[in-house]
């Protein structure tokens, strides 16, 4: 047991507790475990002070007693083994602190000549740890509450007493038998729930998987014959069906763990007689014995349990990341047994703090002997308006027979949009509604968009749409199809009549703007259009005045003619302006002109100029004939820059490479070797050669070494040799290749 000053909570942290308690075992969870033997824990009540304010112990005397304490502890009868009670001790490293135990309490406190701090700084903790604690087995798994009393402390600084209490929540749980349990648990069709307010529906399924040595099993009336005793009990309890309640003298009854919750008090307290305790025989254990605990405790201990619970979300609150639903929302959630599960009860639920929990139990004998689903359950009404991503649904199980007790975790999904199954289809997904009517159903929100499309056809009377939005309605002439506005005489209205396509602005004029001066006038006989005109003419549009387009405009298998343009075979025609030489202009963002192309169809320089706007002309320059300059306006070649060329990357003439450099090996003696490369595309030199396994022949004469490129036949060769003595000599030769566009050749 230790007195820590070291701060763990926020110290400007304002509550109307001056505790905060936190009770644990070694592995720093709120529970005891019982086993088969007498299993001894550790418990550590850890005290937290969250007052804001300096906490002093102050000091009494050193003998304890119901009313001269500084920390008291009770446990409720039945929750520690009666015979380990005077075994329980504090933990071996403390110093200056008492420990007295008086039937379920103990009392505790800090001697007057302890060494510790007596002051409890704001956010420091004390630490006192129980040891050689038991839990009784009797009742199996089940919650229960330990009070803890603080006395004989003040604020420092005052001299008013300050003592009260708080009661905190603490498990014990099963813990024989094995750790692992065969269940498995998970959503059938989805485990996705939409977090937009819906009201969602899960299906969730526990099934056994069979392992074949260890069935999941539920005592059955032969095994409760066979080990149950009796305490206390009058000659005449006989055992029956546990679906049955029998009479005995009017005296004494057995009955169905669910005939004693669905009866009323008073029919129980008839019926029970003289009943006061039915439990299993120690000496003769199975699988799954059922145990009655007396009936004046007030509680039922029931066979198998499993209880349903997720994480809530209190109102300004960091649990939005992480929790399933909000607390106002929590209520509203329904679980439920699904059809056909007739082994299984609904057991109550009862709320942990801001944590629901659903309880189900076994009503009757039953054994799996193979895998197969145990139990179905439906969760309704499933709220949420969190953000997105994964939270947990926790499925606890509880005295299943030769398995500790546990927990499975399933994630749920909280996202825009779920999957769920539908009959006979593989399966639907539902966008801002949770039951889908089709492949994607989307329900519309209020302020929010139903749906944007990009790309993909939409069909709307048609499961094949032909179109990016296709409706297939066969209306009647009286009937529309698609209608814009009011029915009145105000609104825009398509209609199929059967023959044609009507378009109507019922009764008023149609307009392109809000002042109604440019009319959209339909010729009937034609079907030409004119806008600002009421005579297009034989133009299927004429539009009389300026016209901008903000968007994309396209023709197709049409001619588009800009000015005067004599329109025969181009797709776009462009005519200049009279004594204007500019064709096109490019503007930045903010409207100044960067850039214009100018036909330059006068002067000794006639073609067609690109201009960098007020900066310089023929940036880029095509000349009548074809010639191309960049930086001139005159070229004189095919390309003619003026400046400097990089190029950044294999430059290739005619799909070749400019230059070549290729290295020619053991050739041998006195060699002319084809290089098969023509000389009209390219031009031949050595650059480098070597002649190898051969000696000077120095007392002849004649030509002495000959290396060098010749033409034979428009094919370069290699001449190489070298005066030797026994002819045999090795050469080595580098030739470089260049395309005769880059060079100029003379003398071959």
């Amino acid at each position: 047991m230790t007195v820590s000053n070291q701060i763990i909570l926020n110290q400007n942290i304002i509550t109307s507790d001056v505790f905060q308690v936190f009770l644990f075992d070694e592995d720093g969870q709120n529970v005891l475990g019982i086993d088969e033997g007498n299993l001894k824990q550790s418990l550590t009540i850890e005290l937290v002070n969250t007052s804001g304010k300096n906490i002093e112990l102050q000091t009494i005397s050193d003998e304890i007693s119901s009313n001269n304490y500084h920390f008291c502890f009770l446990f409720r009868p039945g929750t520690i083994l009666p015979d380990s009670l005077n075994e329980i001790t504090l933990k071996q490293s403390t110093e200056g602190w008492k420990l007295q135990q008086q039937d379920h309490t103990f009392y505790c406190l800090l001697t007057a000549n302890a060494s510790q701090n007596r002051t409890i700084a704001p956010g420091a903790k004390i630490t006192l740890t129980l040891e050689n604690i038991s839990a009784a087995p009797e009742g199996g798994s089940r919650g229960t509450r330990v009070q803890i009393k603080y006395n004989y402390l003040n604020y420092q600084g005052s001299n008013e007493d300050l003592s009260g209490n708080r009661l905190q929540y603490l498990n014990i749980v099963n813990q024989r038998g094995k750790k692992t349990v065969p269940l498995h648990v998970s959503c059938l069709g989805s485990n996705t729930i939409l977090n937009d307010g819906t009201e969602n529906e899960l299906t969730l399924s526990i099934s056994y998987l069979y392992n074949g040595r260890l069935p999941l099993k539920i005592a059955s009336e032969q095994d409760i014959q066979e080990t149950l005793t009796n305490l206390n009990l009058t000659e005449n309890l006989k055992l029956t069906s546990l679906e049955e309640m029998t009479e005995i003298n009017g005296e004494t009854s057995i009955m169905s763990l669910h005939e004693m919750k669905e009866m009323s008090q008073e029919k129980l307290d008839s019926m029970i007689g003289n009943l006061l305790v039915v439990t299993a025989d120690k000496n003769k254990p199975v699988e799954g014995n059922l145990k009655l605990k007396g009936i004046k405790e007030g509680f039922l201990d029931q066979a198998t349990r499993l209880s349903i619970s997720f994480d809530v979300a209190q109102e300004n609150n960091d649990a939005a990341n992480w929790a399933l639903i909000e607390a106002n929302n929590a209520d509203d959630v329904n679980i439920s047994i699904m059809a056909g599960q007739d082994h299984w009860l609904f057991d109550g639920r009862h709320d942990l703090g801001l944590t629901p929990q659903w309880h189900f139990i076994c009503k009757n004998a039953w054994q799996a002997v193979e895998a197969k689903e145990i139990l179905r359950l439906k969760i309704s009404n499933f709220k949420t308006l969190l953000k997105a991503g994964f939270a947990n649904l926790y499925v606890r199980y509880e005295n299943v027979p030769g398995y500790w007790d546990g927990q499975i975790i399933v994630p749920i999904h909280k996202g825009p949009l779920v999957y769920r199954e539908m009959t006979n289809e593989i399966g639907s997904v539902g966008i801002g509604t949770d039951e889908p009517k089709a492949k994607l159903h989307i329900k519309q929100k209020e302020d929010n968009h139903a749906a944007i499309f990009e790309g993909g056809n939409v069909g709307i009377g048609t499961t094949t749409p032909e179109a990016t939005l296709h409706l297939n309605i066969n209306n009647s002439q009286s009937e529309d199809s698609i209608l814009l506005g009011n029915t009145d005489s105000k609104g825009l209205r398509l209609r199929d009549t059967g023959g044609a396509v009507d378009i109507e602005s019922l009764g008023v004029p149609l307009y392109i703007n809000n002042s109604g001066q440019n009319t959209l006038i339909n010729s009937e006989n034609a079907g030409n259009v004119g806008i600002g005109t009421t005579d297009p003419g034989d133009n299927k549009l004429k539009i009389q005045g300026k016209t901008e387009i903000a968007g994309n405009l396209s023709v197709t298998n049409g001619l588009v003619g800009i000015g005067s343009a004599n329109l025969s075979k181009e797709p776009l025609v462009i005519r200049a302006r009279e004594r204007q030489e500019s064709l096109i202009a490019f503007e930045d963002p903010q409207g100044r002109k960067k850039w214009h192309i100018e036909q330059n169809y006068g002067g000794n320089k006639p073609g067609l100029n690109f201009v960098e706007t007020g900066v310089k002309d023929f940036r880029l320059f095509i000349g009548k004939g074809g010639n191309v300059g960049i930086g001139t306006g005159n070229p004189s070649d095919k390309l003619h820059i003026k400046g400097s060329l990089r190029v950044d990357g294999n430059l290739k003439i005619q799909g070749t490479e400019p230059i070549i450099i290729r290295r020619y090996n053991n050739l041998g003696d006195s060699i002319n070797y084809n290089t098969n490369c023509s000389a009209s595309t390219y031009t031949a030199a050595i650059i480098g050669f070597r002649a190898l396994n051969g000696d000077i022949k120095e007392n002849d004469t004649g030509n002495i070494i000959q290396v060098y490129m010749y033409i034979n036949s428009g094919i370069w060769y290699i001449r190489a040799d070298f005066r030797t003595h026994k002819n045999n000599e090795t050469w080595y030769v580098d030739v470089m290749f260049i395309r005769n566009e880059l060079v100029k050749r003379i003398g071959y």
